[in-house]
């Protein structure tokens, strides 16, 4: 998969990966959309949430945790 993905990316394409391993996301994107409870809550480089030496592991739970405290009556 990150072959295919690096070849296509090499040629000028883009791909849409959907994935929870959050190893793959950060070998292979350089931008990324989260979506919590239904909803894009971010999108932009994966660097925006890992400003400050932060894993993306432990960014990507602090966000969900926020929007889960903000939108508790959304359904998952």
């Amino acid at each position: 998969l990150r072959e295919v993905v690096r070849e296509i990316v090499g040629r000028g394409g883009s791909v849409i990966l959907v994935s929870h391993v959050v190893a793959e996301i950060e070998q292979l994107s350089t931008r990324v959309g989260v979506v919590v409870k239904g909803q894009l809550v971010h999108q932009g480089p994966a660097a925006d949430l890992t400003r400050g030496g932060k894993p993306l592991e432990t960014a990507l739970g602090e966000l969900t945790n926020e929007v889960a405290r903000e939108r508790p009556q959304a359904v998952y």
